[in-house]
C-alpha cells in the first residue's frame, strides 16, 4: 500500500436513499457525501501527488476552523493499493502520482484501519466518486457500518469480476480508510 495522505471530512450518517441498513456513516474517500472540508479550489497548494494532504496537522487546522454543525467532523488517514483497475479494459494497471505536487506524506502512529473503499479518478489522481456509497452498490454487495469493504482482497475481487462495471467513469482505485484517534 501507498502512503495516499490525510483529509478532514465533515462525517455524514447513511442518507436515506440509501438503502443498506448496516451502514450507520459515511467514511468514503470521496466528498460527494461526507464532505472534504479542505477545498481543492481555495486550497490547492497545500494537495500532495494524490490530492491529499501530507501530515496529520493539516487536517487538524483544517478541523479547528470548521464550523460548528450537527454532522461529526473527523481527520482521516489513507493508503493506496499500487494497482488501479482499468474497466473499459478489464485489467489491472499501475498507479503513477502527479509529479508536480510534492509527496511527504507522514505516516501515522496506531490508526485504526476502517476499511476499503473503491473511488473513480477519471480526471487524474483527484478522488472523484465513491463506487460503494455514490453509486448505491452498497446495496448489493456486504460493507460494514462506515460504508466499507472488510479487505482489499474483497476490494480486488469484485472490481476484477465485474461488480461494478460502468457505474462511474473509471479508472478505479482502492483506499485504505483509516480513522486517526
Amino acid at each position: 500500500m501507498i502512503p495516499m495522505g490525510y483529509m478532514a471530512k465533515r462525517v455524514v450518517d447513511r442518507p436515506q436513499w440509501l438503502n443498506n441498513d448496516n451502514v450507520k456513516r459515511l467514511y468514503s474517500v470521496s466528498g460527494c457525501n461526507s464532505h472534504n472540508l479542505v477545498c481543492y479550489e481555495k486550497s490547492e497548494s497545500l494537495f500532495n501527488g494524490y490530492w491529499m494532504l501530507n501530515s496529520r496537522a493539516e487536517a487538524e487546522r483544517a478541523l479547528e476552523r470548521a464550523p460548528v454543525e450537527a454532522e461529526p467532523v473527523l481527520a482521516f488517514y489513507y493508503e493506496l493499493y499500487g494497482e488501479q483497475w482499468n474497466d473499459s479494459l478489464n485489467r489491472w494497471e499501475g498507479i503513477s502520482a502527479d509529479q508536480e505536487r510534492p509527496i511527504a506524506v507522514e505516516i501515522p502512529r496506531a490508526p485504526k484501519l476502517e476499511g476499503f473503499d473503491i473511488v473513480s479518478c477519471s480526471l487524474g489522481n483527484q478522488p472523484e466518486c465513491s463506487l460503494l456509497s455514490c453509486s448505491h452498490l452498497a446495496e448489493r454487495v456486504g460493507v460494514n457500518e462506515c460504508c466499507l469493504l472488510a479487505t482489499l482482497e474483497q476490494a480486488k475481487t469484485l472490481l476484477s469480476c465485474g461488480q461494478f462495471h460502468g457505474c462511474e467513469p473509471g479508472p478505479y482505485r482502492i483506499v485504505a480508510v483509516y480513522s486517526l484517534g
